[in-house]
């Protein structure tokens, strides 16, 4: 039945790039598991299916059916199938984080009997639950391929997210170089219990937001629902508010409220999940760009304004954006056009009339400039995390910093796959590196500007000079002063970000209420008075 289920969605053309994005995401999840991804993700697609039928009778039992309404409840569906995907995403996410936490834990115990860091893994994924035991089996074959050198796709591909990976690169380094003792402590397991602090920041950090954000998606996207029935109860105690309701006017204001509502909850989306669905390309561009003359247009935009589109195409490098700029460009202008053709249909159905081509021009211009702000935002939200990733690095330095034979190249090859903020400096410094040497990271200093950065690449610097072990022996210190910090600024994120979303979802309640139940009952009293002071 489940099987049924996902190749109607998977191959019927409206739901197929959604029912792909979540069949990419379950792999990642369910490594191997062929038959248990198409089982949650049909489980997925029937919630999100069973939802949606819910929203179009709820939002469809006061109304009478027309375009424009339609549009408005297909906007709802999509928003409230976006909200189901990512809450169990983010569920599934946080259940393999604790689970991970045991995993290292059993781990750490085992290997400290033979130093064996196979044996300790195949030991604790006998014990692990489902899920992490896929992945335990995955990093032990990856592993044991990759020393023999039979192996050449990375973990990384698999890996759910940096902590995964991070566990991956400390197990690798075990096998290839071996444990390394320094004043009587292994430094792997030294290594391992650093991993184990920073998942359970991360676990406190999601239970914060969970906590702090309960509730606030429904709070933003409920109001709509609660439209029509406000103008039905209206209008049954006051029938001469149809001009209120019912008129362009009125058709209009109930557009702009959804688009509101929905634009709030995009915002609360972005502030409180950090999973990110929407990272693969879609084919239609990559059958778009086939085609000559679109190519030729596209790459005629791009030169004749290089430099802007060259700082935009850094852009959206520095972000991890799932398009270069010819494509984002080709993305920008369709959904452009589609949102303006669409403006302009519904403007025509509720009798704008000569007034409905700038309906759809203004719909266009919004969706090209949104498109671009979201990516600033995006920026913007990563770029608060650069300290997080400072760590990141650090941690990698500290696993790989005392291994014998360990080469800068080879660190910064490391650092690169956890990179998001700092990948293209790193790349820059990786390329530049073989011909210009030091310089690569003085350059890459003047153009970083960020303090605990820049005492990285000092410490590179210095480790041609006197060693890599002798350059980096602050990390760990260093280390432990930007950990502490970061439970303290956690808490003031999450804090800011909680009275953000709480501030915002209630905007939309708020302005239903006024607009669609106050306002016109004020107005037509105010005429009222004002017709009977005429009368007399």
């Amino acid at each position: 039945m489940l099987s049924l289920v996902y190749n109607c969605f998977s191959g019927f053309f409206l739901t197929k790039e959604f029912c792909g994005k979540i069949e990419k995401r379950m792999n990642i999840l369910y490594p191997g598991a062929r038959e248990l991804v198409i089982r949650k993700t049909a489980i997925t697609l029937c919630r999100v299916f069973l939802m949606g039928v819910l929203s179009v009778m709820a939002l469809m039992f006061f109304a009478d059916i027309s375009l424009y309404y339609s549009v408005i409840t297909a906007t709802i569906v999509y928003v409230v199938s976006v909200s189901i995907v990512y809450n169990g995403l983010d569920k599934i996410e946080t259940k393999m984080l604790i689970q991970l936490e045991q995993f290292i834990t059993d781990v750490r115990y085992r290997f400290r009997f033979d130093g064996m860091i196979d044996d300790a893994l195949e030991d604790a994924i006998n014990s692990a639950e489902y899920e992490m035991s896929l992945h335990g089996q995955l990093i032990l074959d990856t592993l044991k391929e990759n020393v023999s050198k039979t192996y050449d796709e990375p973990y990384k591909e698999y890996a759910p997210n940096h902590f995964f990976l991070t566990f991956y690169v400390m197990c690798e380094t075990m096998m290839i170089y071996g444990d390394k003792y320094i004043n009587g402590n292994s430094m792997f397991l030294k290594n391992i219990s650093y991993l184990k602090e920073d998942i359970h920041i991360e676990l406190l950090k999601r239970k914060k937001i969970q906590n702090e954000f309960m509730g606030l998606t429904g709070i933003t996207i409920l109001p709509v629902f609660a439209i029509k029935p406000i103008e039905v109860w209206a209008l049954s105690n006051m029938p001469e508010l149809i001009e209120e309701y019912q008129s362009i006017k009125g058709t209009v204001l109930t557009i702009l409220l959804v688009l509101f509502s929905v634009m709030i909850f995009m915002i609360i989306k972005r502030l409180k999940y950090s999973v990110d669905l929407d990272n693969v390309k879609s084919e239609w561009v990559k059958k778009m760009l086939s085609i000559s003359f679109v190519e030729k247009f596209l790459l005629s935009i791009i030169s004749a304004n290089y430099e802007k589109y060259f700082k935009m195409d850094r852009m959206l490098k520095s972000v991890v954006y799932k398009y270069n700029i010819k494509e984002f460009l080709l993305v920008r202008i369709v959904y452009s056009f589609v949102a303006g053709m669409i403006a302009n249909i519904v403007g025509i159905s509720i009798g704008l009339d000569i007034f409905s081509l700038a309906f759809g021009i203004m719909a266009m211009l919004v969706t090209y400039i949104s498109m671009y702000i979201s990516i600033v935002l995006k920026r913007q939200m990563i770029l608060i995390m650069r300290e997080d990733e400072v760590v990141r690095f650090q941690t990698i330095i500290l696993i790989l910093m005392h291994m014998d034979r360990i080469t800068v190249e080879q660190i910064l090859e490391q650092m690169e796959a956890f990179a998001v903020v700092f990948k293209d400096t790193l790349e820059k410094i990786s390329d530049h590196l073989v011909f210009k040497g030091k310089k690569a990271f003085e350059e890459a200093k003047d153009e970083v500007s960020f303090v605990p950065f820049e005492r990285l690449i000092d410490a590179f610097i210095a480790s041609d000079r006197i060693g890599i072990s002798s350059a980096f022996e602050d990390v760990e210190g260093d280390r432990a002063y930007y950990v502490e910090k970061h439970k303290q600024e956690n808490e003031e994120l999450v804090k800011n970000k909680a009275l953000i979303a709480k501030f915002i979802a209630f905007i939309p309640l708020c302005s239903v209420i006024i607009i669609k139940l106050i306002l016109p009952f004020v107005i037509m009293g105010m005429e009222q008075v004002g017709s009977f002071e005429f009368n007399i």
